[in-house]
């Protein structure tokens, strides 16, 4: 090989070299060029050894490439080998962007442990028994605070509700159905009973915060913005807001201010909290009757929040005017 390089480097013959023992050196501007030479030569020899490794991978790359069903497909619709392969290094090289970028996330924010498993309706439901039954079991208000939803906002309340009447223990109720409803993300259980003071199904509303289920004290108490009796005493203009059962009537009882059925659609509701049954009316033909006759063919009796009117003095407190539904629901947010 060295001599090789050397008559490629343009070294002087042999027989030019005098026999002493002594070595004549090469003129400056020879060994100048005999270099030049040689890296020329070394640089094209490593370029065709980089061509010809490049041309044998690219032909197995290729070859194998064209065994694949779906570039054999491509192929037939007239898509280059060259553009397939383009695609497919495209596609790789976005992979291990992504990996990287993911490994990254991982890095930074550390591990998360798996989530929990999810629990049966059968066993959430025993859980919002469960709690209903401890709520039961409370004897001082002031103990039902950690069990109740939104304890900041409904203490007030409680202090207040119960400043003027004393507190009675709930009686755990047998419970006859249930259900679950969603509120802006939020797991609600909804126990239903039936009462024997009014004759119609009521509920209680638990919801599950932070995995345990807390009563909705408004509902559980009776709890009114205003209590009835207030109400039908002073009369509100604007009238109040009322939880309620409400019962569209088959045949319509009218009277008083509400006699004529021309003007007026008939309803039966159970205030939230009294034991009384009360009378009322939506002016007929308008979009609040539509709602609410529409609403009604759902259920026998129909939870909702409604805003109430006292008709002028002289008629009796049995006898109101709905005039706005405030929600088809007692969940407040």
């Amino acid at each position: 090989m060295l001599r090789q390089n050397q008559r490629s480097l343009g070294a002087v013959p042999a027989e030019s070299v005098p026999e002493s023992s002594e070595r004549v050196p090469l003129p400056l501007a020879v060994q100048l060029s005999a270099s030049e030479q040689h890296w020329e030569s070394a640089a094209d020899e490593f370029q065709e050894e980089r061509e010809e490794q490049r041309k044998r991978w690219e032909s197995s790359f290729l070859g194998r490439l064209q065994e694949i069903p779906l570039v054999k497909k491509l192929a037939r619709q007239g898509i280059g080998l060259a553009a397939i392969a383009g695609l497919l290094v495209a596609v790789t090289l976005v992979s291990l962007a992504l990996n990287q970028a993911s490994r990254e996330k991982v890095e930074h924010v550390g591990f998360s442990p798996p989530l929990a498993p999810q629990k049966s309706n059968i066993e959430l439901l025993e859980e919002a028994e469960e709690a209903l039954r401890a709520y039961c079991d409370v004897k001082e208000w002031r103990d039902l605070i950690p069990l109740v939803r939104h304890p900041d906002v409904v203490e007030p309340l409680m202090e207040k509700w119960y400043s003027d009447r004393t507190y009675e223990p709930l009686t755990c109720p047998d419970i006859k159905s249930s259900s679950f409803l969603t509120s802006n993300g939020r797991s609600v259980v909804t126990l239903s009973y039936f009462s024997e003071d009014v004759g119609c199904e009521k509920s209680h509303l638990l919801e599950q915060v932070n995995e345990v289920f807390k009563v909705d004290w408004e509902i559980a108490a009776g709890y009114q913005v205003m209590p009835w009796e207030e109400f039908v005493q002073s009369r509100p203009w604007e009238g109040s807001k009322f939880r309620v059962h409400f019962l569209k009537e088959k045949q319509g009882y009218y009277n008083m201010a509400f006699s004529d059925p021309n003007v007026w659609e008939s309803y039966r509701l159970d205030v939230h909290g009294t034991s009384n049954l009360i009378h009322a009316y939506v002016r007929r033909g308008t979009k609040l009757s539509f709602i609410l006759r529409a609403y009604a063919k759902s259920f026998l009796w129909s939870p909702a929040i409604l805003r109430l009117k006292m008709p002028a003095e002289g008629f009796d407190g049995n006898h109101v005017e709905i005039t706005a539904i405030e929600k088809d629901s007692w969940l407040v947010d």
